[in-house]
């Protein structure tokens, strides 16, 4: 019952936020109720616990990005082989890829592809290779690591 008087606006999106919340309740209540060794000895232990699953269980550092490959091709015949080309040029550079989206027009190719880097040195070989290799190629790439999600 007392816990029912708390209500929270923000959405949480992480279960380590939640703990968090709730040790902060759990303290409030153990030490509004003069119970401040066991509450002080249970928080010590328990901050002690949360902090060795976090030192312990490191995320992978990888960036996700969208990158995005907009080219004028002259002629209609060299369009797979532009494609194999980029293919090449990503999968050489990357930890994985995933291609999710070609546009063909008359003149041009659009290609957008999911990245997974180590870092961002690899997005920059990527770049620099492709540039080199497709005169006038336009490049987009989107951080996918910090787009809020809805």
């Amino acid at each position: 019952g007392a816990l029912s008087i708390v209500r929270f606006r923000t959405p949480i999106k992480e279960p380590e936020e939640l703990a968090y919340l709730f040790l902060a309740i759990g303290i409030g209540l153990g030490l509004g109720a003069n119970q401040t060794i066991p509450t002080v000895v249970a928080s010590l232990v328990i901050l002690i616990i949360m902090s060795a699953f976090k030192f312990f269980n490191k995320k992978d550092i990888n960036k996700n990005m969208f990158l995005t490959i907009d080219y004028e091709v002259k002629d209609d015949s060299k369009k797979n082989e532009i494609l194999n080309s980029l293919n090449a040029i990503i999968a050489e550079n990357t930890k994985g890829y995933d291609l999710r989206r070609v546009d063909v027009r008359e003149n041009s190719l659009e290609v957008t592809f999911m990245l997974t880097l180590s870092n961002l040195e690899a997005l920059q070989n990527i770049i620099k290779k492709l540039e080199k290799k497709f005169s006038g190629i336009k490049i987009t790439y989107l951080d996918q690591n910090h787009v809020p999600s809805i």
